[in-house]
């Protein structure tokens, strides 16, 4: 018997509802700097939760993890306006009928405009699929294409919105929220910019933006 299939507009309904909560959780508390206050700024590595959906055969929850390193400005633009990682992704899927699995890795272009609160961004990946239809188990190669938004939601958190689509040995496709949790380092350039914008939203958690800038760092995020 089929289970009750996910709707990828109640995901969003449900992102949406999150966000606006926040919000005013954020208000009724002075959380600092929330909603067209403070930029989005990419960090040196990321670390991310997600959560949604997966449509194959039939529509699953998804489950996944991802890791991202910054490795400098987008090859095909040299502008520190547009920042690329590299990503590796892990994750699952099922509603009883149906399992996935994925791991993925590939390249993400994080386009940032300083001081917007909203930042774009394109990424392609490639890796493998494990899926269980019917009894029928697969391994297959698989690649795939996303396009997402993230969003400055607190100073130790944004929140990511992703469309992507792929192919193993049939089309599918997925919608995400994802939740970056920043324990890194910033991208000293738009350290730097916003400092020479004088944008000061950041206020108690400036001395931890500061601190991994002072005497010179040796990873590409710590260099002006």
């Amino acid at each position: 018997m089929k289970t009750a299939a996910f709707k990828p507009g109640s995901l969003l309904a449900l992102g949406c509802f999150f966000l606006f909560s926040f919000q005013l959780f954020a208000e009724d508390y002075h959380i600092e700097a929330i909603v067209d206050k403070s930029p989005y700024v990419p960090q040196v590595r990321e670390y991310s939760l997600e959560v949604g959906v997966f449509n194959s055969q039939e529509t699953m929850y998804w489950i996944g993890g991802q890791f991202g390193v910054y490795l400098g400005d987008c090859f095909f633009m040299g502008n520190p306006h547009c920042s690329q990682y590299i990503d590796f992704i892990g994750g699952g899927g099922g509603n009883g009928n149906e399992n996935q699995q994925l791991a993925l890795t590939g390249l993400r272009w994080q386009f940032v405009n300083v001081p917007s609160s909203w930042s774009p961004s394109l990424r392609v990946l490639a890796g493998a699929s494990h899926s269980t239809f019917d009894g029928v188990t697969r391994t297959r190669p698989t690649a795939a294409i996303g396009i997402g938004v993230s969003r400055y939601l607190h100073r130790n958190l944004d929140v990511h919105f992703e469309a992507r689509g792929g192919v193993d040995y049939k089309p599918y496709s997925q919608f995400i929220i994802g939740f970056h949790i920043k324990v890194d380092r910033w991208v000293s350039p738009f350290v730097k910019e916003l400092r020479d914008l004088g944008i000061d939203t950041f206020n108690s958690t400036v001395d931890v933006i500061k601190k991994p800038f002072e005497g010179g760092s040796q990873s590409k995020g710590g260099q002006d």
